[in-house]
């Protein structure tokens, strides 16, 4: 769903196609189009902190490529790991599975439904721990990687 397009500092001839083509579009989408001349035009839609300098915001953002490490991806190529933790991964899933079928299916009255919930558990961390350990064999690094917002641990920190 088209929420609004901003177009900045358009040149002559992007407006003059425009004015051909508008006509034919829907005219909710067409009103979504907006064509910003100036900076105070670009505040009207986005906020200051949001707008990099350069546009009339205040937002000092750079962005910095970091290049790959040498051999950084290395274990995607060792056949033989990624075969086993692949491997390891799939009975994780599986004894997931059929634990998850059994929990599920549970009758209070005939079984232990928290030692159940306990073993779930277990295997949910099994299965965790096995994919961690696929991961480095068959996902290629990242910039998000090597600066740090993906940890070893694959956690996420914004």
């Amino acid at each position: 769903c088209l929420g609004l397009v901003l177009i900045y500092n358009a040149s002559w001839v992007f407006n003059s196609l425009w004015k051909i083509v508008c006509p034919l579009l829907d005219p909710v989408v067409a009103s979504k189009v907006y064509f910003a001349q100036s900076q105070a035009d670009m505040l009207k839609f986005i906020a200051p902190e949001n707008l990099p300098v350069a546009y009339g915001g205040t937002n000092a953002f750079a962005y910095q490529y970091v290049m790959p490490r040498a051999n950084e991806n290395a274990p995607m190529a060792d056949e033989g790991a990624r075969g086993a933790a692949v491997d390891a991964r799939r009975d994780a899933c599986e004894r997931f599975e059929a634990i998850t079928r059994r929990w599920a299916g549970v009758d209070s009255a005939a079984s232990n439904p928290l030692a159940l919930a306990d073993e779930r558990a277990a295997a949910a961390d099994e299965l965790v721990a096995a994919s961690k350990v696929m991961d480095k064999h068959v996902r290629a690094r990242t910039l998000y990687h090597r600066i740090g917002v993906i940890d070893s641990d694959l956690n996420i920190h914004w």
